[in-house]
């Protein structure tokens, strides 16, 4: 489908509009973050940033503790599958 051109406000230059209608219906981009335990793998995966790195530092503190399936072992943050931070023991 071809778009219409639409002129700006500021010039005589003609613009695509920034609503492309193939992409209508499609769900937005979000961040993807995620944080894994070497032991246990993935224990949360989300969209919300502030959850996430509530679980990560409950984590953290549970690797700390010398007590627990997650004790002693490494932790990792991931925003949009990249390493945002990591703690080893």
């Amino acid at each position: 489908m071809i778009l219409p051109l639409m002129p700006t406000r500021y010039t005589n230059k003609y613009a695509i509009p920034k609503t492309d209608p193939s992409q209508e219906g499609r769900p937005r981009m979000n961040n993807v973050w995620q944080v894994t335990v070497d032991n246990m793998g993935t224990v949360f995966i989300g969209n919300n940033g502030f959850n996430a790195i509530k679980t990560y530092n409950e984590c953290v503190s549970l690797s700390k503790s010398g007590y627990g399936r997650m004790s002693g072992e490494n932790v990792y943050l991931i925003k949009n599958g990249e390493i945002n931070k990591e703690y080893h023991p």
